[in-house]
């Protein structure tokens, strides 16, 4: 491997990503040479073979984000176990075996939302009952996590998608898994319009995977006051959004005196230090969350 590494995002559009910030800090963590550089291409730009011109370009390894996550997972020939069950790629590393190169699609969304949980979250999820809101990329991702990554599965899932006749193929996929894993966790899934009362109230933990709450609408969020009113007051909240630092949904939620009320920055951060380590074959150091961390804290202020 060359001594200066050269990684990447690759979507479109990016716009402002914080990608750069993260990974740069970590380069100089590690004591690493390299760049990190942002690569907007559009579909047309992927057929006419942009790929491989970032490979033959010398990049090592590259982030993928929206709209690629599914269709690097249905293109790359090579897949781990995390970006098989996920149904998407996040991460994209490189294997050169004498004149060969391979690319290996991978998946470090579902690790780093797990290890982003408070120790008492992992505590609360085991055996419980956990409301996913969402049913795209990030919530199959939240799922991986619930039910492979933890030491204690939880016991129930409910998906909250707008379309539920879109799930019915995911549910499948999951059940397979679960079948060969041995572990009994039904999934359901619901419509935001039927989601119900009673389901609220045996709730241990929602997680929010959807876009309600990001900018430009911050007051916006996918429970109303009338449904944060049926969650039990032990119920844990977590959102994947960290931009506001504070949702809406945070904010009801800590009014109703839920004891545990997070949004998705350790998971930005630790999902992005797992990528780190599979280019680099680093083990992460325990100061290298803190840096980054204070890092974006800084930017998004």
């Amino acid at each position: 491997m060359s001594s200066r590494y050269f990684l990447g995002l690759l979507g479109h559009p990016l716009g402002h990503s914080y990608s750069p910030l993260i990974h740069q800090t970590l380069l100089e963590l590690a004591g690493l040479k390299g760049d990190y550089k942002l690569f907007d291409y559009t579909l047309t730009d992927l057929e006419a073979g942009a790929i491989s011109k970032m490979i033959m370009s010398g990049v090592h390894g590259f982030n993928v984000t929206i709209p690629y996550k599914v269709l690097l997972h249905d293109k790359l020939a090579a897949l781990t176990p995390s970006a098989k069950r996920i149904g998407a790629v996040n991460t994209v590393f490189r294997v050169d075996v004498q004149d060969e190169i391979s690319l290996i699609g991978h998946n470090t969304d579902s690790s780093g939302f797990y290890k982003s949980l408070r120790p008492e979250t992992q505590s609360h999820l085991g055996g419980g009952h956990a409301l996913v809101l969402g049913g795209g990329g990030s919530a199959r991702a939240i799922l991986a996590a619930l039910l492979f990554e933890a030491e204690q599965p939880v016991h129930q899932v409910t998906l909250v998608m707008r379309s539920p006749q879109k799930g019915i193929e995911l549910l499948s996929r999951w059940q397979d898994w679960l079948a060969e894993r041995g572990v009994n966790a039904p999934l359901y899934i619901v419509s935001p319009d039927t989601l119900k009362d009673t389901t609220l109230q045996s709730v241990d933990v929602v997680i929010n995977c959807t876009p309600v709450g990001m900018h430009p609408e911050p007051n916006a969020s996918p429970l109303d006051l009338n449904q944060i009113q049926y969650l039990p007051q032990n119920a844990h909240v977590i959102d994947l959004i960290y931009n506001p630092q504070e949702t809406a949904l945070m904010q009801l939620a800590t009014a109703h005196g839920c004891p545990v009320v997070q949004n998705g920055l350790g998971m930005l951060i630790h999902q992005a230090i797992d990528a780190f380590n599979t280019w680099t074959k680093l083990p992460a150091e325990a100061h290298w969350y803190t840096e980054v961390e204070r890092c974006l804290l800084t930017s998004l202020q």
